[in-house]
């Protein structure tokens, strides 16, 4: 009995230490917090917020397509013949974010014939690329409109020195032997130290590979399925799949192409895949290897995720995609991780991406997908954009953010915990109130024992009082008996039974006398365990009370944990208020970078005098000249 019971009074000061202990952790993890949090500090850490899309100009009604920056931070835009008829095919985004034709009104002048306009104007400017050499190559496609035939004397490759912006070459192209009347340049690259250039038709499925020296041209993987339209590819752009008025899914292939910096290997992808590859540009070159051997030299870099339009590969091996179907730019790297670079609602369909001297990575939106044939009518209501990005301030932006989503994560953790130990305190607490009862109820229970033990106690010595009076009352009348006995000798036989009935009567009386006896000592064990139960309510009580503050710690603990939120809280609005003066100090760079470039304006207008006469002179040179360009005599001169 008193074994069970004191089991069962040590439940809750377990459950006292339990919680006691639980709430040391929580203070402990508590100053573990703190330390981290001044570890950030002692590290020299210190939250950057910037800007991540940074809108460099809008264009409205100008569907911008490919961009290139010089070494110097100069910023070219193409806008080729898709939709509408650009104003100039090729320009210059001037600091003030207007637009100057490029490199001079002359050769954004075409009349929209074939032949000798064609020869010396721009027909419709696709994709742009600055070398090593700090050489502007224009690719002009050749093929005005959405889905324009090639015209004669339109395909063709500028190369623009811009340190004096005069055209040092154009390579011109004859559709009838290079390429088809139905091809579609979609983008290309120049690899200066091997003169070799390499171009994506889209239409076609094939690579050009052009010898710049000799000036020949040659095709490769035509028809590989690395170069060809995925069937089972159909591209979600916005909110719909991407097809034309009448349902049916573009099916464009090999679009975009990217060169290694080291010339040696040439990546490549379809608009209608989700696949990159690459493929070792000397068996592209080699026109003596095989298609075969080309296609087996093919790796396969796997899944991006998206239908993928430009591309550009940094020092480093990052390879950044635009990712039409994600409104976003996303990184392949190296390990062949696929990560978002930058998100952006207003990314609506990324284009081309050039890097800058600023550490930039500039981008177009050419909103394709809501231009006929894609829509019966064009549907663009949002200005067309060139922006960039910085890849170390996202670097640095993410980092801050996992830091802070960690601090979050930490403080949550800490808050939990200390949420848990005051669950466990309250329990606990419950759990005393419930012994403390029990014990009531058990001590009730004695008490009512007790009085039932002094009952009973009571009828027993009032049945005893009763045997002894009875006892007694026999006695005297054995007494009268045998002073009767003699008188008679019935009379004194009838005494003696009678004093035998006495004499078991008072046996029976000492046999009851013992049973009270008995019940006496039942009733004084009763007392004794009512008095254990008083003693163990009261212990109950102590541990309620220890329990009571134990709940007390663990608020205290949790009102702590709420402090360290509020203060990582004041940290990241400090952060933002650094951002904003950094941002400050970067609008005070910017006007002073205007003013110079206001000061180069000024030298460049006596440029444009000079440029003029220039231009009298090549007309003049031209009219006795059959190819003013390159001075050879193979330039095509049919009309369509």
């Amino acid at each position: 009995m008193n074994t069970r019971n004191t089991s069962v009074l040590n439940l809750p000061l377990a459950q006292g230490l339990v919680t006691a202990a639980i709430l040391l952790i929580a203070v402990l993890l508590l100053s573990a917090c703190s330390s981290t949090k001044g570890h950030g500090k002692a590290a020299g850490f210190e939250p950057v917020w910037e800007k991540l899309v940074v809108e460099v100009a809008a264009f409205d009604g100008k569907q911008p397509a490919g961009i290139a920056v010089s070494k110097t931070g100069r910023v070219f835009v193409t806008f080729p013949w898709w939709s509408d008829r650009p104003e100039a095919s090729v320009a210059e985004l001037l600091p003030d974010g207007t637009l100057a034709a490029y490199p001079s009104p002359y050769w954004n002048d075409w009349d929209g014939r074939s032949g000798p306009s064609a020869l010396r104007g721009y027909v419709s400017a696709q994709a742009m690329y600055v070398d090593k050499n700090d050489f502007l190559w224009i690719l002009d496609a050749g093929n005005p409109g959405v889905d324009g035939r090639v015209v004669t004397a339109g395909p063709k490759l500028f190369k623009i020195d811009l340190s004096d912006d005069s055209i040092a070459q154009v390579f011109y192209f004859d559709h009838k032997r290079d390429f088809t009347r139905t091809s579609q340049l979609s983008d290309f690259r120049v690899d200066d130290e091997r003169q070799t250039a390499y171009i994506a038709d889209a239409t076609r499925g094939t690579i050009y590979v052009v010898d710049l020296k000799t000036r020949q041209t040659h095709h490769v993987l035509l028809g590989d399925p690395s170069t060809t339209a995925d069937a089972g590819v159909i591209a979600r752009v916005g909110s719909n799949e991407w097809r034309n008025f009448a349902g049916v899914a573009p099916q464009v292939n090999v679009s975009g192409i990217e060169l290694s910096a080291d010339g040696d290997w040439l990546y490549y992808h379809t608009m209608s895949g989700r696949r990159i590859y690459r493929v070792p540009t000397n068996v592209l070159r080699d026109t003596g290897t095989s298609e075969a051997v080309r296609s087996a030299s093919i790796q396969d870099l796997g899944p991006t995720g998206s239908v993928i339009d430009g591309m550009w590969l940094d020092q480093d091996d990052n390879l950044y995609l635009a990712a039409i179907e994600r409104d976003a730019i996303i990184v392949r790297r190296p390990s062949g991780a696929i990560e978002t670079f930058v998100a952006d609602p207003r990314l609506k369909w990324p284009d081309s991406l050039a890097m800058g001297p600023d550490g930039y990575l500039y981008f177009t939106t050419s909103m394709k997908h809501l231009h006929q044939p894609y829509r019966l009518i064009d549907q663009v209501d949002d200005p067309y954009f060139v922006m960039k990005a910085s890849p170390d301030l996202v670097a640095r932006a993410n980092v801050t953010r996992q830091i802070a989503d960690e601090k979050q994560r930490e403080a949550a953790w800490y808050a939990g915990k200390a949420g848990e130990a005051e669950r466990l305190a309250k329990i606990a607490a419950e759990q005393a109130e419930r012994e403390r009862l029990a014990a009531q109820a058990r001590a009730d229970m004695a008490r009512a024992a007790d009085q039932d033990a002094q009952a009973s106690a009571d009828q027993l010595e009032l049945t005893i009082v009763k045997t002894e009076e009875a006892a007694e009352a026999q006695a005297m009348a054995a007494d009268q008996a045998l002073e009767l006995a003699n008188l008679a000798t019935k009379q004194a036989t009838r005494a003696e039974v009678a004093a035998e009935q006495a004499r078991q009567a008072a046996e029976i009386a000492r046999r009851l006398a013992k049973v009270a006896a008995q019940k006496a000592e039942a009733t004084r064990l009763a007392q004794a365990q009512a008095e254990e139960g008083a003693a163990n309510a009261e212990l109950a009580k102590r541990e309620h009370e220890q329990a009571l503050a134990d709940a007390k710690a663990a608020a205290e603990a949790a009102a702590r944990a709420d402090a360290l939120a509020k203060s990582l809280h004041e940290e990241a609005m400090r952060a933002s208020e650094l951002a904003k003066q950094a941002e400050a100090i970067a609008a005070r760079e910017r006007l002073a970078a205007q003013q110079m470039r206001d000061r180069a304006m000024d030298a460049r207008g006596a440029a444009a005098l000079a440029e003029r006469i220039a231009t009298d002179a090549e007309f003049a040179e031209i009219n006795r000249d059959p190819n003013p360009i390159t001075g050879t005599a193979d330039v095509p001169t049919t009309t369509d």
